[in-house]
């Protein structure tokens, strides 16, 4: 026999020894197992009581977002007025609004009349019908109908799109950052101040 094989033989036992646990490790790892009770998983069904748990929660969506409500307008939403629209049985309200009659006609300085009161409903239903739009409620109606503050495009609420085209006028408890809205619908005697009467009745002013 070659000596490099006798060298083998010799070590053989020696590694065989180093991969094969002893009777007194796996005594030693299973002591250690039944005193470990913390238990990462279990098989068996566990009830969690919520109320008891303390994990980090996720920031309120409705204090952290301003429009916190998304509502999707189907293509044949229902508008009564220039600013009341109706999805399904829920019946919204724009906030800080007063609405165009529907039946108004106006008459120009030059004579001319039109349906403005139509038109102004027919705004409204063009910026909403077939959109997704971010809301907040501000409030409610007398009739319980709920008052909300939206917006369709990204920093432009539906409020200053309806005074900008003249399809809505401002109430007194509206915020002055409507004003501005208001203030453009007027000089360019848009919409229901394309009206002489109404103009003047108003002095060019917010009602």
């Amino acid at each position: 026999m070659q000596k490099s094989q006798v060298s083998w033989l010799i070590c053989l036992p020696l590694v065989i020894c180093l991969c094969v646990p002893t009777k007194a490790q796996n005594a030693k790892q299973t002591d250690q197992d039944a005193g470990n009770t913390k238990v990462l998983w279990t098989t068996e069904p566990v009830r969690v009581d919520r109320k008891n748990q303390k994990l980090p929660r996720a920031p309120d969506r409705r204090l952290s977002e301003p429009f916190p409500d998304h509502i999707y307008i189907p293509k044949s939403v229902r508008v009564s007025d220039s600013t009341t629209f109706q999805v399904g049985d829920d019946i919204f309200r724009l906030a800080f609004l007063e609405p165009i009659p529907p039946q108004k006609v106006c008459k120009t300085e030059e004579g001319r009349r039109w349906s403005c009161g139509l038109r102004a409903r027919t705004n409204l239903r063009a910026m909403i019908a077939g959109k997704q739009i971010k809301c907040r409620q501000t409030g409610q109606t007398e009739q319980g109908v709920p008052l909300v503050n939206c917006e369709v495009h990204f920093g432009v609420t539906l409020a200053e799109d309806l005074l900008r085209s003249g399809s809505a006028t401002m109430t007194p408890d509206a915020p002055v950052e409507l004003t501005k809205a208001s203030t453009f619908g007027v000089e360019t005697r848009a919409g229901i101040w394309s009206d002489a009467e109404f103009l003047n009745a108003n002095g060019g002013r917010r009602q």
